[in-house]
């Protein structure tokens, strides 16, 4: 692990978050982190995460990627949503990803680092130096495992099972000659075990049962007792070479604590993205823009299931004193909206459609997903049949996929789809790699270097600038400065292009679905054209044609079936071209109206007009076509009344009066 630049927060208290849904995981951390006096609290799954959270500070979180409820990129967003977690140091840890994946993870948060499974106590001990610097200097970094576990096993309540699972093995050696064989008693009341250990006889060893048993009561060990291992430790006893050789005789039994109640949610209720590896990149690769869609469910569908807490089992002592075992506690689950339990309120159903969301211990369905930040590596690509709001940005490369969205900060080099409508509020700043497609209204502060298909209206209140606009209805922009702009309810704005004379294209009355079959169109009639000139001094001449070599009627033969497919596209086009004609019910409105300023270098076209213009005019002005000159005349606009159309303007005049 190479550690990143963290910045312990000061006066951090010595808690730490640790989430990860393996108990041995939890453990190991747990321990190193007691063993430098910083308090661990445990998280197996997402939720428990930010119950944890919501109720008190922590000076780090280490956190694992997949984690039941979500993962742990949504923790580390939660983190950094909230004020008191703001500059809290993370570390995000996987054994599923590359260190080149995670290192994305660590670059999307600030104050952030990761590292790859398997965990290491010495690098949980060089994170513990990074967050807390007065409980460790650089030379302590490097601490070995075993000083961190055994300090850590002395305070910790589960201590003995850990020393037990963990106790080396007897050391064996030789009985030193002319010696008896004989046992020594050990009785580990924190193991709750009794052995005897071979050893050299001397006073106080045992060489028959009867003074093993009579050692026993006098030790109040009256539970557990394995009378058949103290015999047959005897039988052997004069066979025994070695020293240090165990026989358990006697054995306590832990109590086992009741498991708690857990939510069985039959669904992913984290309301955030979780990432797949991508098929066809090397294992253990993940692209972590490409999130799998958000979560929906339809009314009816089961979300949760409540699991009730076991009772446990009671234990004793080797003295035979009752070890109780705890009850496990309930799960808390509380209904919210679109949400319904069943009369014994096991399982839980959506009464709507939407995003299944588990929060604060409420189970919602919800039909708005929100962002409270950027669009980014934390959340993923978007994809949710429903409204979606983002309160910051797009960033470049990342999708949103919706019904309707509001977004409020800046869309960059990015893909948004949405079948409703869109506010891009903050603006579109595309970089020539952005593409906009909304299924009806759409609405933006400022268009840049993109492009946009609206199927509705399109308001633009700044300036749209060097961008590809389609839109089946009216677009309105403060000013349009270069790129082509398709609007078949026709293009109002108050500046059309630029003083610097900058090629603008405005297409009024045209339908962009017949703009773009058209320009297929026109393609196949090239490509068929250039097709067949080769064999047209065959047509009507079959003998000839029979004259030729076999490679070359081979040749024409595979020219013949080009030919023949270019033309079912082509056919394919014009049916389709006839279906949008015969289909729409909108009536194409061939007017630019201008309000202040149209500079030179705009390109005006309609269905049978075109104009370049080269002067600049003052508005407010419309456009008129002349049909028979098949171009277009300026005519002065009055708001209210329309195109006073007895008034054409000519280049350099400037409107009425009366406008």
């Amino acid at each position: 692990m190479s550690l990143p630049a963290i910045t312990p927060v000061p006066d951090a208290p010595k808690t730490a978050l640790v989430v990860d849904d393996e108990p041995e995981i939890r453990e190991l951390i747990g321990q190193i982190l007691k063993a430098k006096q910083i308090e661990p609290v445990f998280a197996a799954t997402v939720q428990e995460a930010m119950e944890h959270l919501k109720s008190r500070a922590f000076g780090l979180c280490i956190t694992d990627i997949k984690i039941p409820g979500g993962n742990g990129l949504l923790v580390a967003k939660q983190i950094r949503s909230m004020p008191q977690h703001k500059a809290t140091p993370i570390f995000v840890i996987s054994g599923n990803y590359s260190l080149d994946d995670l290192k994305k993870v660590e670059a999307a948060f600030h104050n952030c680092g990761v590292m790859a499974k398997p965990v290491r106590a010495q690098e949980i001990s060089e994170i513990i130096a990074l967050c807390w610097t007065d409980l460790t200097d650089g030379s302590q970094k490097g601490q070995a495992l075993a000083e961190s576990t055994d300090a850590a096993e002395a305070e910790s309540e589960d201590a003995p099972a850990a020393a037990a699972n963990r106790r080396p093995a007897p050391q064996l050696e030789p009985l030193p000659e002319g010696t008896e064989p004989a046992y020594d008693l050990q009785i580990d009341h924190d193991e709750l075990e009794v052995r005897l250990v071979s050893c050299a006889r001397h006073p106080n060893s045992f060489r028959g049962k009867d003074a093993v048993m009579s050692a026993l009561n006098e030790e109040k060990v009256s539970r557990g007792i394995d009378a058949a291992a103290i015999a047959g430790a005897f039988v052997k006893l004069p066979a025994i070479k070695q020293s240090g050789i165990e026989i358990v005789i006697a054995k306590g039994k832990r109590a086992i604590h009741g498991k708690h109640g857990h939510i069985d949610f039959k669904v992913d209720v984290s309301g955030e993205a979780s990432y797949r590896a991508e098929e066809q990149a090397e294992a253990g690769a993940v692209d972590y823009r490409e999130a799998v869609s958000i979560v929906m469910v339809n009314e009816g569908d089961l979300l949760a299931e409540i699991i009730p807490p076991t009772e446990g089992e009671d234990g004793f002592s080797l003295t035979g004193k009752v070890l109780q075992a705890k009850k496990g506690k309930p799960a808390i689950l509380r209904t919210g909206e679109g949400v319904q339990a069943d009369d014994d309120e096991k399982f839980y159903y959506a009464t709507q459609q939407g995003r299944p969301l588990f929060t604060h211990a409420v189970l919602t369905v919800s039909a708005v997903y929100e962002v409270s930040g950027d669009v980014d590596f934390a959340t993923g690509n978007i994809r949710f049949n429903g409204h979606v709001i983002v309160h910051g940005g797009v960033q470049d490369d990342f999708a949103i996929c919706c019904k309707s969205a509001e977004i409020y900060g800046i869309i960059g080099a990015s893909r948004i789809e949405c079948e409703d409508f869109l506010n891009a509020s903050g603006g579109i700043a595309g970089r020539d790699k952005s593409e906009i497609v909304v299924g009806g209204q759409m609405m933006a502060k400022y268009v840049s270097q993109a492009q946009l298909t609206v199927t509705g209206d399109m308001t633009v209140s700044r300036d749209m600038v060097n961008s590809r606009v389609w839109s089946l209805g009216k677009v309105k922009a403060g000013k349009i400065v270069g790129g082509n702009c398709v609007a078949l309810l026709g293009i109002e704005t108050k500046v059309a292009g630029s003083e610097l004379g900058v090629h603008t294209t405005l297409q009024p009355g045209i339908n962009y679905q017949l703009l773009a079959i058209d320009e297929e169109m026109q393609q196949l009639d090239d490509e068929i054209t250039a097709l067949v000139k080769p064999v047209t001094t065959f047509f009507g001449d079959r003998a000839r044609y029979k004259a030729l070599p076999p490679e070359k009627k081979t040749e024409y033969a595979g020219i013949f079936e080009e030919f023949l497919k270019k033309k079912e596209r082509h056919d394919e086009l014009s049916a389709k071209r006839r279906e949008i004609i015969n289909s729409s019910s909108l009536s194409p409105v061939k007017e630019v109206i201008v309000w202040d300023n149209l500079y030179p270098d705009v390109i005006i076209r309609t269905g049978s007009c075109m104009r370049h213009f080269k002067t600049e005019f003052k508005g407010p002005l419309a456009m008129i076509e002349d049909i028979e000159r098949g171009t277009l005349r300026p005519a002065t606009y009055v708001p209210g009344k329309g195109v006073v159309a007895d008034q054409p303007l000519e280049e350099g005049a400037e409107p009425s009066a009366e406008a």
